[in-house]
């Protein structure tokens, strides 16, 4: 009991006696707990805020607001008055250790000096030593004292690659930073599914043996996000979109059952896009530059923009045309459209699920038919509603065309003459296919087999005829 005393007693008393402590990081977390005029001025700009964004500071919740931000704050961004040699301190151990040696999985929280909003993650690194090594903790405590500042991922991931190469002086060098962004998912296209990954590789290295050792082992849950670090080689690369314009404000509603919907509302849908394939011949992921991967969703946003949408599959919700007007039923209720105003999706439910599931199926058709496509592309299509709710939908684009050569098989096109038909056509065409046309009107390409005929009239077509 005695000693639980004097311990708690000695805690209390070094934070109003610093000088009692000698280690500098002592120090250092000590000057937190002083107040400070700093601190005072800190406390002034909360209050501030909080009267600007018309918050009454008297009130229980935000009587110490100002208190608690200017505290926060300050141990967010401790990392301004700190120094590298404080951290490092005589960890420095001679040592000629021949191989890479490599610790990952270093989490991190920072704040972006842009928005003053939280970016965090994981720092992996990686070194040849060549006369010394470092203690295997100060790479975290490296990492921690460029993080605590309003920084960049980018120069988060210089600053650390510096200074480890300023203490150590290695034969090689890797820092590879994977972070995602608050800025990015709070605000503006508000996708919360993006990461970013910066890298700096220098000396030893950057020979691609030791840097694909590095990669494998860092990466070995099987992320993808390392591939584009690799050494050059035929392996898939990912290739993300989130642009501000891609999106389409619509109004739609949830059908939860028989009897039960969400009201009708109407609110912006934003859409991102992740594209995974090999690089192509031309430098481009399947062939598609990256105008044109963000043109083609674009278009698509803008079908759907300023619409109603609306289930065309629905059990629950029956819909028919009454003029230039189209009516919605549902559980004894009745919803009159203008039809100009009126998109009806081949979807069970405007859910934000099937919108992205229908959005993907699109989108990846779409890019097949543009001109420079080729090779097979996994397209992942994210589109958010309202704050904090997003659904993910995965489709494959050109697995009928890459497959093609080896399948020798015939295609039956019905209205091959005409729009997507017939660029269906030409490509299935191009990759070796025997294509046939059942329509009433001939396709012009060369090479496809016409058959004529009315199928809105539900004539049949013998066997022999095809």
């Amino acid at each position: 009991k005695l000693f639980l005393l004097f311990t708690m007693a000695g805690r209390a008393l070094s934070r109003f006696v610093p000088w009692r402590r000698s280690h500098p990081r002592h120090v250092i977390r000590c000057r937190h707990f002083a107040a400070s005029s700093g601190d005072d001025a800190l406390e002034s700009a909360v209050r501030d805020i909080l009267h600007a964004l018309e918050q009454d500071t008297s009130r229980e919740g935000l009587q110490k607001t100002p208190q608690r931000a200017a505290k926060a704050w300050r141990y967010l961004t401790s990392g301004h008055s700190q120094q590298l040699e404080d951290v490092v301190g005589t960890a420095l151990f001679s040592e000629c250790f021949p191989g890479i040696v490599t610790v990952k999985d270093i989490t991190f929280h920072s704040l972006c000096e842009h928005h003053m909003l939280p970016f965090f993650g994981k720092v992996h690194i990686a070194y040849i030593p060549r006369e010394h090594v470092l203690g295997l903790s100060k790479f975290a405590r490296i990492v921690e004292l460029y993080a605590r500042r309003l920084s960049m991922q980018e120069r988060l991931t210089s600053e650390v690659a510096e200074a480890i190469q300023t203490t150590l002086n290695p034969r090689g060098l890797a820092v590879v930073v994977e972070a995602s962004h608050m800025c990015m998912a709070m605000r503006g296209v508000r996708n919360v599914t993006s990461t970013s990954v910066t890298s700096r590789i220098t000396g030893e290295m950057l020979s691609s043996d030791h840097k694909d050792v590095f990669l494998n082992s860092v990466f070995s849950s099987g992320s993808g996000s390392h591939t584009s670090l690799r050494s050059p080689q035929k392996k898939k690369t990912t290739l993300r979109v989130a642009k501000e314009d891609m999106k389409f404000s619509a109004a739609h509603y949830t059908i939860f059952s028989a009897t039960e919907r969400e009201g009708l509302h109407g609110h912006d849908h934003f859409v991102s896009l992740e594209l995974t394939g090999e690089v192509a011949d031309n430098g481009l992921l399947g062939g598609v530059c990256y105008s044109t991967a963000k043109s083609v969703a674009r278009d698509l946003c803008k079908e759907w923009d300023e619409k109603v949408l609306l289930p065309g599959q629905s059990p629950f919700m029956k819909l028919r045309n009454e003029g230039n007007s189209v009516v919605a039923e549902f559980s004894g209720q009745v919803h009159t459209f203008p039809q100009a105003d009126v998109l009806v999706l081949p979807i069970p439910n405007t859910s934000l699920e099937c919108l992205a599931g229908l959005f993907a199926a699109r989108y990846a058709h779409a890019l097949e038919l543009t001109a420079m496509f080729q090779g097979c592309v996994d397209v992942s299509v994210t589109v958010s509603g309202s704050p904090g709710q997003f659904a993910t939908s995965r489709r494959s684009a050109g697995v009928l065309f890459s497959s093609a050569p080896a399948l020798s098989g015939t295609a039956v096109i019905t209205g091959a003459s005409k729009g997507i038909g017939k660029a269906t056509a030409a490509k299935m065409l191009s990759a070796g296919w025997d294509v046939w046309n059942l329509s009433r009107t001939i396709c012009t390409l060369e090479g496809v087999r016409n058959v004529e005929v009315d199928l809105s009239e539900e004539s049949e077509v013998a066997a022999d005829e095809v």
